[in-house]
């Protein structure tokens, strides 16, 4: 067998053999990515049950439910981070604008459970809080001098509210906004259990003693503006590397984003969007309510 035969057939050889060991590769990290194991570096992973909004049985909103909402098309990064400048009071004081908005969707959603808690005239809370400790986040949520808070009716939910949240003394770094209720009067959101929508709706009492979280999303304060996620729990590795170019403090980061992922798929909220009134934005935070819209099925 001539040299040059020889050559030949190693390069073959070589060939099939890079082919069989990157389809092993792939397949191993798309197992991966399927498992929703998402690497934060090399000392800590963020292991997460599967993303809501890449679901398509067994969660609370269908696709179809997130398909309905209508938000414009604003600028955002392309790992979901969506800008948002401060409003500015009199006295100078940044503000967030939030619209608390009922969503229309096939099945029982946030606002019956929360009336089946809380009942039609109950307590509820809008927070923005700390997701790390080292922002001022206290473990029981009793730090009240860190939580920024609007006291809100279920009624008030029931029609949509419009609302201004001062950001006074806030640090930068990444905060949670929530939804919950606040039977016992506790005013914070960050230490109550994510509300169990199965137990709530299936249950015949109308009220209940307990607290829960109804609504969860990560939304990053900083100067000049603020940037609110509405991405997916994949892309938080990528808003890690984000947030550190911006020069976010890495530590705190890593326990936020970990809480993030934790909560987002636990709450699994409808995603938020951002609306613009000419230079002003507005958060909107959709909050599913039984109304059927015409894309239901029969």
């Amino acid at each position: 067998m001539s040299s040059q035969v020889k050559i030949v057939i190693f390069i073959c050889v070589a060939v099939i053999l890079s082919l069989f060991f990157y389809r092993a590769s792939k397949k191993h990290n798309d197992a991966n990515v399927g498992g929703v194991k998402l690497t934060m570096n090399e000392d800590e992973n963020l292991e997460v049950g599967a993303d809501p909004r890449d679901r398509h049985h067994d969660h609370r909103h269908k696709t179809r439910d997130i398909e309905n909402l209508q938000y414009p098309e604003i600028k955002r990064s392309r790992v979901g981070l969506q800008t948002i400048p401060y409003k500015m009071n009199a006295k100078q004081v940044r503000m967030l604008a939030v619209d608390v908005v009922p969503e229309s969707v096939c099945h029982r959603g946030d606002l019956e459970a929360i009336k089946a808690l809380v009942g039609g005239d109950g307590s509820m809370l809008l927070t923005i809080e700390p997701l790390s400790e080292s922002l001022g986040a206290s473990p029981n949520g009793s730090d009240s001098a860190k939580i920024i808070s609007k006291k809100l009716t279920v009624s008030s939910l029931e029609r949509g509210i419009s609302t201004d949240l001062e950001i006074r003394g806030a640090a930068d770094g990444a905060y949670g906004i929530y939804l919950c209720s606040d039977h016992k009067g506790s005013g914070s959101c960050s230490s109550k259990s994510v509300a169990n929508y199965n137990e709530l709706l299936s249950q015949t009492t109308l009220t209940n003693d307990q607290d829960a979280v109804f609504f969860f999303q990560m939304i990053v304060l900083e100067k000049p503006d603020a940037q609110l996620f509405n991405g997916s729990v994949r892309d938080l590795p990528e808003v890690r590397q984000e947030l550190m170019r911006q020069g976010l403090n890495d530590g705190q980061l890593r326990k936020a984003l970990k809480r993030t992922a934790s909560l987002m798929s636990a709450v699994q909220s409808l995603p938020p969007g951002v609306s613009a009134d000419g230079s002003s934005r507005k958060i909107v935070l959709p909050i599913a309510r039984l109304d059927r819209p015409e894309t239901c099925r029969p």
